[in-house]
């Protein structure tokens, strides 16, 4: 809008404005003084620096002054005013150039009254403001309307996945109480079945320990059956020759009287040949040790192993035998049974290399330590950590006898050649030799200091040998009962001590590893071995007499060639190998462990 089109618009007057006298405030400066300096830089940069200090104080002061507040006093508008802004701000330009027309032509003839030009009421303008308000008021509602939409379908949604999860919860807590109930009828059903199935594997003992009697009784009756077909034909030849020379009635007799002869020499000497040399009768009752006989084994021309051909040593079988660690193996004399001893005071007889179970016993009432058979196979010795020796005699499946004069837990037991005596070992530092036909002892073997921990006899001769915690390898005469030989070299306790087959040499190890060979004719070590640092706890001999297996605290068996003396580990126990041998050809190795199996290797 140009100052024309206002002079068109509007009657212009001249007004005189008049000023308050405020002479003591204003200073007048003369009009050189104003000058003064023009002329020069040097008057301006002055003033300059003059105008920096000021505004550098006043800074200073604004700082240092407190802050204070300043009241605005807001003052309200006059109608008209109103109306114009009212007007601008709707856009109505027309409407507001005619009003401004007509106002101040209404104003300049007088029509206008003063009391009309009022102030408008705080009112309007608190209405517009609350209209304002009102507006973004509304359009944060909607904006709420909006979440809370969201809010509530994700809430739905959040409550149908919690019904479901209810449901699921329901249905898994309905399933539990029929499987917990379930559980329950399967453990009364257990618990009902648990006699019928103790009273089957009574039956089903039984019944394998009649299948082995009988299998032993139908070979014994094999045995006596070729015998007897032996005999006939001697009596038949006999008679034959007999009846060329001599007449019919000495004939007659003589058929009657020497085939009873030959046939009850033929029965003793064919029952001699399966069974123990006969005892003495003497008045008190009490057997005699035989004289030493020719060992069998010394001319025997077994297969010898080494270690290159032991390569394909493999686990053939593992068999669960027992709930405790297996302590103790022993293998029959003419057959592939094994025993083993175990800590649940317990012994069970096994069919290698199949694992089946053959018989069991109990009766013991503490840990077994060892097992053995006697020379013919027909009775069973343990020894126990209950201090005692037990006997037991397969055909009547019991204990026949108990031998309890040690003062500690037994740690061993052996059989004489003969089958007449038993030798024992314990922790009361002694060893005894027991009378089988009077079932006492006979000797008392002293001399070790310290628990005796393993005893053997020397095959097909009257000695033994024994070991003991003294860190020393005795020989024995179980004839007097005194020491004929002391083996040192070892420098911790020796658990172990067994002789080889042909009884020339004895093999040792000790709770640090160490294995020991001795020449019995030399009486000195030969051969020593460190297989340690862990103890090792039991070892066997092969039937050839040049390798060793040995049973480790590490859980390995450890073979070892005495000639090329390598060594060789077989890992497959989860605990201490507790005791190892080998059977009649050596083809299989059987090892018992802490982990309760017996594992067979061929």
């Amino acid at each position: 809008m140009n100052s024309a089109t206002i002079g068109d618009q509007f009657d212009l007057e001249p007004v005189e404005v008049e000023f308050d006298s405020g002479d003591d405030d204003i200073e007048e400066i003369p009009v050189e003084d104003a000058l003064e300096g023009s002329d020069g830089e040097e008057g301006l940069d002055q003033a300059l620096k003059k105008a920096e200090d000021a505004e550098r104080v006043k800074k200073v002061r604004l700082d240092a002054s407190p802050v204070t507040k300043v009241s605005l006093e807001h003052t309200p508008e006059v109608v008209d005013d109103f109306v114009r802004n009212f007007l601008f701000r709707m856009g109505m330009m027309k409407t507001l150039n005619c009003f401004q027309a007509e106002w101040y032509e209404m104003e300049q003839s007088g029509r206008l009254k003063p009391e009309l030009v009022v102030p408008v009421s705080n009112a309007n303008l608190q209405c517009a403001e609350l209209e304002k308000k009102l507006y973004s008021l509304k359009s944060e509602v909607e904006r709420f309307q909006r979440a809370a939409e969201v809010a509530r379908a994700k809430l739905l949604k959040v409550a149908k996945a919690r019904d479901f999860h209810c449901r699921q919860h329901r249905n898994c807590v309905q399933e539990k109480n029929r499987l917990l109930a379930d559980v329950k009828r399967l453990r009364k059903q257990c618990a009902s079945h648990e006699p019928v199935l103790r009273q089957m594997k009574e039956k089903y003992e039984a019944i394998m320990r009649e299948k082995t009697l009988t299998r032993i009784e139908m070979e014994r009756t094999a045995n006596q059956v070729a015998s007897l077909q032996a005999a006939l034909q001697g009596i038949e030849e006999v008679v034959l020759d007999d009846t060329s020379a001599i007449g019919n009635k000495l004939d007659a007799k003589r058929t009657a009287v020497v085939p009873e002869r030959v046939m009850r020499t033929e029965l003793k000497r064919t029952v001699g040949d399966n069974t123990a040399p006969a005892r003495p009768s003497n008045a008190t009752n009490e057997a005699q040790f035989p004289p030493p006989r020719s060992n069998p084994h010394a001319k025997a021309q077994t297969p010898r192993r080494t270690l290159d051909t032991t390569n394909g040593l493999g686990l053939d079988n593992t068999v669960s035998a027992h709930g405790a660690a297996v302590s103790g193996l022993c293998l029959h004399p003419d057959k592939q049974l094994v025993v083993s001893a175990s800590d649940d005071h317990s012994w069970k007889m096994w069919s290698i290399p199949s694992g089946e179970l053959v018989t069991a016993g109990e009766g013991h009432t503490s840990w077994l330590s060892d097992a053995d058979f006697n020379p013919s196979g027909t009775h069973l010795a343990t020894a126990s950590g209950d201090a005692t020796v037990r006997i037991w005699e397969f055909a009547r499946g019991l204990c026949t006898a108990v031998l309890a004069e040690h003062a500690h837990a037994v740690w061993g037991c052996s059989w004489h050649w003969a089958g007449d005596f038993l030798a024992s070992c314990a922790m009361d530092n002694l060893s005894r030799i027991w009378d089988i036909t009077s079932l006492k002892c006979r000797n008392v073997l002293r001399g070790h200091t310290d628990s005796v921990n393993s005893i053997c006899f020397v095959p097909f001769t009257n000695n033994l040998c024994t070991s003991s915690a003294d860190k020393t390898v005795s020989l024995w005469d179980a004839r007097t009962g005194l020491s004929t030989h002391t083996f040192y070299g070892h420098q911790h306790s020796v658990n172990h001590a067994t002789p080889s087959l042909k009884g020339d040499i004895i093999a040792s190890c000790d709770s640090y590893g160490v294995v020991q060979i001795f020449d019995i004719r030399t009486i000195s070590s030969i051969l020593a071995v460190n297989l340690g640092p862990h103890p090792a706890n039991r070892l066997a001999l092969h039937p050839a007499g040049n390798l060793l297996a040995v049973a480790s605290n590490d859980s390995t068996i450890k073979l070892v060639d005495l000639q090329s003396q390598k060594i060789l580990g077989i890992g497959g126990h989860d605990d201490a190998v507790h005791t190892v041998l080998f059977d009649h050809d050596g083809n299989h190795l059987i090892s018992g462990s802490t982990d309760c199996t017996i594992r067979v290797w061929s």
